[in-house]
C-alpha cells in the first residue's frame, strides 16, 4: 500500500500499536506454542503501514469475540449472510480503536448485549483465514485477534443487518453448528481456561 494515501494520524497510530501487539502475540506464542498463526500475524505486522485498512491486497487485522455464559459451558455463534457459516461475533476495528475495544464494540452490535466482562484481556485465539471477494474489495486475507468476554445471565439475543442470527450454543454442540476447526479449538480452550476478569459496559 502507498504510505501517501494513507491518513498519517493512521500510521503513527499503528506503529504505536505494533509493539503492543507484538508484545501479545509473543506471549500468546509462550502459552500456545503448537500454533503457527501467530508467526504470520507477526510477519503481517512487520511488513504492513496500515494494519486494519480494507483496502489493502494483503489483507488486514480483526477482531472477534469469544462469548461465553457465567458457567462457561455455552458461547454465542453468528450466522454471517456473506460466509453463510455460524461463527464468533467480529469485524473489522475502526481507526484509533484497539482490537480489544473492537471485540467488545462488534459483539454488542451483533449480539445485542451492551453489558460484558472481558475475562482475559490477553489474546484467548489467533486465526488467519482468507476472506472471498465482496464489497470490500478483492479476496484477502484477515488476521484475526480474539478476545474472551462473559455475557451476563440469562442475556437475550438479537441479529443486526449483517447477520443472519445469533443464538446461545452448548459448547458440546458446536459441531452441529459450525465445522470451523478455529470455533471447536476455542471451545477446547474454554474448558482449559482460568478465571480473571474485568467488568465492561459498551
Amino acid at each position: 500500500m502507498n504510505q501517501d494515501n494513507v491518513d498519517p494520524r493512521i500510521l503513527q497510530y499503528n506503529e504505536r500499536l505494533k509493539n503492543t501487539l507484538r508484545d501479545e502475540l509473543l506471549n500468546y506464542k509462550e502459552r500456545f506454542p503448537e500454533e503457527r498463526e501467530p508467526d504470520q500475524v507477526l510477519e503481517f505486522i512487520g511488513n504492513q503501514l496500515n494494519l486494519f485498512g480494507r483496502d489493502s491486497r494483503e489483507g488486514h487485522i480483526t477482531c472477534s469475540a469469544w462469548v461465553v455464559d457465567p458457567q462457561r459451558s455455552a458461547a454465542i455463534l453468528v450466522r454471517h449472510r456473506r460466509l453463510n457459516k455460524w461463527v464468533q461475533p467480529g469485524g473489522h476495528i475502526e481507526p484509533f480503536e484497539s482490537p480489544l475495544s473492537g471485540a467488545v464494540r462488534e459483539a454488542a452490535e451483533e449480539t445485542g448485549i451492551t453489558d460484558f466482562v472481558i475475562l482475559d484481556e490477553r489474546l484467548f485465539d489467533v486465526s488467519v483465514h482468507w476472506f472471498p471477494e465482496g464489497k470490500d474489495g478483492p479476496a484477502h486475507y484477515h488476521y484475526d485477534l480474539r478476545y474472551l468476554l462473559q455475557a451476563p445471565v440469562k442475556a437475550d439475543l438479537y441479529a443486526n443487518n449483517e447477520t443472519d442470527g445469533a443464538a446461545w450454543i452448548p459448547l458440546e454442540q458446536l459441531q452441529n453448528y459450525s465445522g470451523e476447526e478455529t470455533v471447536l479449538k476455542m471451545a477446547e480452550k474454554t474448558w482449559r481456561w482460568s478465571p480473571a476478569g474485568k467488568h465492561v459496559r459498551e
